[in-house]
């Protein structure tokens, strides 16, 4: 599992001779999900902060070491290289989740689309077929020989202002005349 997210050639990193705190510097740019641990016998302190600064040192133990202080941070570091590694997993598959909202947000998008489209054209349908059945009606009150088109025209008027005293939409007041 560690091995898939290495980038470089192992053979890269040693190519003359160097310091350890080199090695550790070239092993940060190279394996930035590693954990490195220093394990040092030099009592030199700026020698030491230069090395921890420059390999990026996660852990830094002094010889002589004490075995169990050793293997609690190598377990430290496995368990910190593993987290990492959960991280980048985790943060591969929200990537992918959140490229497969996109998609699905934007056919929603398209439906949606669609069918305000539809609604429109049945709308309107509607509307010309009212205009048409309100022709018809006029016409037919207009033949009938009892009845007249200014009598319909009357109670058109009427029945407006009807509903305009009673303060109702335009579109109600529209249906009733």
């Amino acid at each position: 599992m560690l091995r898939k997210y290495q980038m470089n050639d192992e053979k890269a990193l040693i190519k003359s001779p160097m310091t350890g705190a080199e090695l550790l510097e070239k092993i940060a740019i190279s394996y930035p999900y590693s954990y490195r641990i220093l394990l040092t016998g030099y009592a030199d302190m700026e020698s030491t902060v230069n090395t921890v600064n420059k390999g990026k040192v996660h852990r830094y133990i002094q010889k002589p070491w004490n075995n169990d202080e050793l293997l609690n941070a190598i377990e430290e570091g496995l368990e910190n290289v593993s987290l990492k590694y959960e991280n980048i997993d985790m943060q591969n598959q929200i990537q992918k989740r959140n490229h497969s909202i996109k998609e699905l947000n934007k056919n929603l998008e398209d439906k949606v689309q669609l069918r305000t489209k539809q609604i429109r054209l049945a709308l309107n349908r509607i509307k010309r077929d009212n205009n048409a059945t309100q022709k018809v009606l006029f016409k037919l009150i207009n033949i009938n020989p009892n009845l007249n088109g200014g009598f319909a025209n009357s109670v058109s008027l009427l029945s407006k202002r009807i509903a305009e005293h009673f303060s109702l939409s335009k579109d109600e007041i529209s249906d009733i005349t």
